[in-house]
This record gives C-alpha cells, structure tokens and sequence, in this order.
C-alpha cells in the first residue's frame, strides 16, 4: 500500500547533484547527471507518492547516462544515526588501510611486466589518490 506524504523531492536532488559533482571520479559526466536530475525535477518527473519510489527513480536517472550501477540513491526507513555512519565510515577505512591504499599487491613480472592489483572496492578519491598514483607509476622507466 501507498501512501501519500509531504515529501519534498528539491533538496534531496539538490544535494545529490551536489555531492554528484563533488565527488564523482568523471566530472564531466557528473555535470550532465546533475544537470539531468535538474531537468527532470522541473518536469515533475519526482512529483512521487513517497521516498522509496523516488530513489528508485532517480537512481534510474543516476545510471542513464553511462550506465555506471555504482550510481544510486538509496532509501532507508529507519534514519541512519551518526555513530552508526561513523562506524561504516571507520570499516570502510579499515578496509582501504588492509588493501594497501587500494592496491594491495604491486608486482615487477620477469620481462618487466608489472601487475597492479586494485582492491575489489573503491575509495573516497581523497584517501586514494596518492597511494593508486604511486603503485600506477611504478616501476619507474628503465634508465636508458
């Protein structure tokens, strides 16, 4: 059964945009995303009987444009309270310090192939960066 609420879809596309852009790894793409939530927020498109169908269809939004799953807006009906996202959060980098930055095996092969393992997860961009630069930079170019 649906029922009808008071919910308002403008802030939570507003603030999905901008974390969309803030943080996703293509700015390009994140820009035509949020400018696509934009558009279809002012044709009504998340005028919607309540938030559990409002993420599933902005999470069709979010995935439109090059099909990236990784991309939703999820609908949780209880809150998530801030020590249990502080947790998560602790987890997360719990995982990323065991896989060594995101990439937890960095190889040199005979005939100087090198194999770069990355984790099977990936991380904030901020904590990332500079361990995947390194292992993606190395070994460095032969000496000539």
């Amino acid at each position: 059964m649906t029922t009808l609420t008071n919910l308002q879809p403008a802030p939570v596309i507003d603030e999905t945009a901008r974390l969309l852009t803030e943080h996703y790894v293509f700015p390009e793409i994140a820009e035509q995303v949020a400018d696509l939530l934009q558009r279809r927020l002012a044709e009504g498109a998340y005028d919607v009987d309540g938030a559990e169908e409002l993420a599933r269809v902005v999470t069709e939004d979010l995935q439109s444009v090059n099909d990236d799953k990784h991309l939703r807006l999820k609908y949780h009906a209880d809150p998530v309270s801030p020590e249990q996202g502080a947790a998560t959060l602790d987890s997360i980098r719990r995982d990323f310090d065991t896989s060594l930055g995101g990439a937890p095996r960095v190889e040199l092969l005979d005939g100087g192939v090198a194999v770069v393992e990355l984790a099977p997860m990936l991380f904030p961009l901020e904590w990332a960066a500079e361990p995947l630069s390194a292992a993606l930079a190395w070994p460095p170019a032969p000496r000539r």
